[in-house]
């Protein structure tokens, strides 16, 4: 049998999830374009015995422990894709690469797991990334959208959630200008927009408190100056410092908006 075939016959049994067949294949050897394709089938596959008959072997291990970066991050983005966190998790030790530091530029797609994740709308795996560390934001398609884009184009709306809570930029635009609620609002998915301006709101809510503080410190200031000339000749409303170190110690406190 020729390598071509082999290897063709080889996939064929990850797809059947045929383990028994795919133990005796494998056992030979393959170049590393051939393995390399093997081991996609693995991710793509969604079979945990599967992979773990494949990276069992002296030879599958052996080239992962050589395989170029590159080659390693489009394995790793294959098992995003799949979707079984048994793989993710089996090939994300197997490799020795962590999560966030996988990255794949293809033209000029900047594909992420979490990104894959994202435009499937699948959470378990984005829950998955994010305890892990990935970064909400990092990756784009060939139009410049990113993870939260993409899950507002699609309306997916528990992912879109997710990545809000997990800190994603709401601000960030796509190559034609379109933030995640313009995408929402432009296929109607009204769920993802409320959700948006939720979290447009509690970002503006969340107010540093030192920076209050230092504000009303200078206020108070102002409001001790007790030049009486002054006051008398230009007439100055010291009431309504007073009035600013209210609203100010009430938004501390939660009790007016930012506004």
């Amino acid at each position: 049998m020729t390598m071509a075939g082999r290897v063709t016959e080889l996939v064929a049994a990850i797809d059947r999830a045929d383990v028994r067949r795919v133990a005796a294949l494998i056992d030979g050897p393959y170049t590393p374009d051939a393995l390399t394709s093997i081991l996609r089938a693995a991710c793509l596959g969604r079979s945990y015995d599967i992979l773990h008959c494949l990276l069992a072997t002296p030879s599958t291990t052996a080239f992962l422990s050589s395989a170029p970066t590159a080659t390693l991050h489009s394995l790793l983005n294959a098992a995003a894709q799949g979707g079984d966190l048994h793989i993710m998790a089996g090939m994300s030790r197997a490799t020795g690469v962590a999560w966030r530091d996988v990255a794949e530029d293809v033209g000029p797609e900047h594909l992420t797991p979490l990104l894959i994740a994202s435009i499937r709308g699948d959470t378990d795996a984005m829950h998955f990334l994010l305890q892990d560390g990935v970064d909400p934001n990092v990756g784009r398609t060939r139009d410049g959208n990113g993870p939260l884009a993409m899950t507002a184009a699609y309306g997916f709306t528990g992912a879109a959630a997710m990545l809000l809570d997990a800190g994603a930029n709401m601000d960030a635009r796509n190559a034609g200008g379109a933030t995640a609620t313009d995408l929402a609002l432009l296929y109607g998915h009204d769920e993802i927009v409320q959700l948006c301006h939720m979290a447009h709101t509690r970002a503006l809510a969340s107010v540093d408190g030192n920076a209050i503080k230092s504000s009303i410190s200078k206020l108070r200031q102002a409001k001790q100056y007790t030049n009486y000339a002054v006051r008398d000749r230009e007439k100055v409303d010291f009431d309504r410092v007073q009035q600013k170190i209210s609203k100010l110690k009430a938004r501390i406190h939660g009790r007016i908006d930012a506004n």
